[in-house]
């Protein structure tokens, strides 16, 4: 569809629901095709350890960005 329409690069972000805070479906998928996605972190900033775990995405997952609840 990205084709179809012209897209060249799209940003994914993991939907915050079943899987809550869990980003690794977004950080996979941009991983496995670099030249076409950067993916972005959900992250809850009121969680004991939120700023280790947004460095962690980061840094050994290779999210490029964040969305804050």
């Amino acid at each position: 569809q990205m084709d179809e329409t012209g897209v060249d690069r799209a940003v994914l972000v993991q939907a915050v629901g079943a899987y809550t805070f869990d980003n690794r479906y977004a950080a996979d998928a941009a991983r496995a095709n670099p030249a076409r996605f950067v993916s972005a972190a959900c992250v809850d900033p009121l969680a004991e350890g939120a700023t280790k775990t947004l460095e962690r995405w980061i840094r050994d997952e290779g999210m490029q960005g964040v969305r804050i609840f």
